[in-house]
C-alpha cells in the first residue's frame, strides 16, 4: 500500500494534503502561545516547507523535480 495514499505529485497541495500532521508538529515544536500563532505558522509557507523537506524528503524531491520540469518547460517554450 502506498504511504502517501490518494496523493499525487503536481496535482496535490502538500500543505493541505499533511495538514493535521504539520500542525500537531507545530504545536509542539513552534512555541504555539495561541491560535493566532498557530495560523501564522500554517500560513508561512517557509516553516511548511521546511519541515515538508524535513519530514518526507522522499515526497518533497519528487515534488521539486516536477517543478524543475515545469519550469524547464515553460522556459523552452518561451525561447522557441
Amino acid at each position: 500500500m502506498n504511504k502517501y495514499e490518494g496523493y499525487q505529485v503536481g496535482k496535490t497541495d502538500p500543505q493541505e494534503y499533511f495538514m493535521d500532521e504539520f500542525s500537531a508538529w507545530a504545536i509542539e515544536n513552534c512555541f504555539i502561545g495561541n491560535g493566532d500563532m498557530l495560523i501564522n505558522v500554517i500560513e508561512d509557507g517557509t516553516t511548511f516547507d521546511n519541515w515538508f523537506r524535513d519530514y518526507h524528503t522522499d515526497l518533497w524531491q519528487l515534488e521539486e523535480d516536477h517543478w524543475n520540469e515545469r519550469v524547464a518547460q515553460r522556459k523552452e517554450k518561451s525561447n522557441a
